[in-house]
């Protein structure tokens, strides 16, 4: 079995992260602009800000951004959030999503958080289930959203 590698992403990573995307919300590639660059340098260089990735064979493969939050409570320990994990659709069901978990959990753990919270729209048992599989709880909080728009 290939070791998959799971790294934080680069500058240069923003055309490959844009391909990806397309599959997530099912919408055309936007164009690089100006504040989707600005953005993206936010999001590469930020400390509490990690997007990862995973590569084959020079294309990412599936991405998950995490985001280390400071905190009060808990003893001062920070929490962690995991938002846009998406595996290419041509890569899935090979482990990728589960090394991005692993080495998300390990960040947090490295970063001192208490928990690491992971949100999805996705209501497909075989999801869930995945994430229960993984270690995550559907029934421990209850997540409320409102979209601003």
């Amino acid at each position: 079995m290939e070791q998959k590698i799971i790294k934080q992403a680069k500058a240069e990573d923003l055309d490959k992260m844009l391909d990806l995307y397309v599959q997530f919300h099912h919408t055309p590639k936007p164009q690089e602009t100006e504040q989707i660059k600005e953005i993206w340098n936010e999001l590469v260089t930020s400390n509490h800000i990690f997007v990862l990735v995973g590569e084959a064979d020079g294309t990412i493969v599936c991405t998950a951004t995490l985001v280390i939050v400071p905190n009060l409570t808990h003893g001062q320990r920070p929490f962690a959030i995991v938002e846009n994990l998406i595996t290419d659709e041509r890569y899935r069901r090979q482990g990728w999503a589960t090394q991005m978990l692993e080495r998300i959990k390990e960040i947090a753990t490295e970063k001192g958080c208490y928990k690491v919270q992971l949100t999805t729209s996705s209501r497909e048992e075989g999801v869930l289930q995945f994430y229960e599989d993984m270690g995550y709880y559907r029934n421990e909080k209850q997540a409320f959203i409102q979209w601003i728009y």
